[in-house]
């Protein structure tokens, strides 16, 4: 049993699982193993994200663990969802749409779709082809 997680932004799961309803969802991360399974479990999120890949499990870049997911799950529309220059340059290295989400840690420039908040993300699931990973 999870007992520690770490404080979300605010909205992070209603918004989750909103946009659940609409789409797949799939996380990637470098986060060390059973850092992932953790965050689901804590904060009741495993029905959530159809799958999920680390660079703890695999020992493989971002970039290669966001390719590892995407063909695992015949993903044919995904979009990557990050807020550092690393999250981005995983995305254009794979040829798919990037989303900054600008609250967060990195600083990135001249993007396509950029978001303020995670609620944003719901004006944007209107672009149904979507397939969201999230880191």
């Amino acid at each position: 049993m999870s007992i520690l997680g770490g404080t979300l932004y605010p909205n992070v799961i209603s918004v989750l699982k909103q946009l659940k309803k609409k789409t797949n969802l799939y996380l990637v991360s470098n986060c060390i193993d059973g850092y992932i399974e953790n965050f689901m479990e804590f904060n009741k999120l495993y029905n959530v994200f159809c799958d999920y890949e680390s660079a703890g499990r695999t020992g493989l870049e971002k970039k290669e663990n966001l390719r590892l997911l995407i063909e695992r799950n015949k993903v044919k529309y995904p979009v990557y969802i990050g807020d550092t220059i690393g999250d981005y340059e995983a995305a254009t290295s794979n040829n798919i749409h990037f989303i900054y989400a600008a609250y967060g840690f990195g600083n990135v420039t001249n993007v396509e779709y950029k978001i303020e908040t995670f609620s944003d993300l719901l004006s944007l699931s209107s672009l149904s082809d979507f397939e969201f990973i999230d880191k």
